[in-house]
């Protein structure tokens, strides 16, 4: 993916593409060249609360803990100002949570994405975000269980597997099992 990503964007720069591309150098851990190409997503796109936060979590990962915080200010920011126009967008809620657990206030976390899972119960995403706010909060088991959910509602195992902030999971038996268990399923 991103070598087609590459020549695509050598024959046309957007900001979708180049968050992508630095959502595979991510989950390639090449969290160096993930932080260049989400610093041209947002440069070409400033008011992607997306494009922001997948700059905050690279930065994060690079050992670039203050302009992390810098930019999860910025997805936070551009959150709110989503929800005043629709307080109902579950997009925005989740990432408002991660926003508010990477700037330790957990409990505000839990509050939106607690709201984004009530509003949409199906959306993978939600159940995502709210594993990550859970293994925030220290809460491993109830991460956990919000992953199971989030997977039974389509979320990529893939992504779950390469994902850097699920890392100190990887021994936890619960979920090596979801992962096994779905490589499985995949292969049948």
């Amino acid at each position: 993916a991103r070598d087609a990503l590459l020549q695509t964007i050598a024959v046309e720069e957007n900001a979708t593409l180049y968050s992508n591309l630095g959502v595979a150098h991510y989950y390639l851990g090449d969290y160096d060249a993930s932080v260049t190409a989400h610093r041209r997503s947002v440069e070409l796109a400033p008011s992607s609360s997306g494009g922001w936060l997948g700059l905050a979590d690279a930065l994060y990962f690079a050992g670039y803990r203050d302009e992390a915080g810098r930019a999860y200010s910025s997805v936070a920011d551009l959150s709110r100002k989503q929800l005043e126009v629709a307080s109902d967008d579950v997009e925005s809620l989740t990432f408002l949570a991660w926003a508010s657990a990477m700037a330790g206030l957990p409990d505000e976390a839990l509050a939106y994405v607690g709201r984004a899972v009530e509003l949409d119960s199906a959306d993978p995403y939600s159940h995502y975000f709210d594993a990550l706010v859970k293994l925030n909060r220290g809460q491993v088991g109830e991460a956990v269980d919000a992953l199971e959910v989030a997977v039974q509602n389509g979320y990529p195992l893939a992504m779950l597997a390469a994902e850097p902030i699920l890392k100190e999971l990887k021994q936890e038996p619960r979920f090596a099992n979801l992962l096994a268990t779905g490589n499985e399923g995949e292969h049948r």
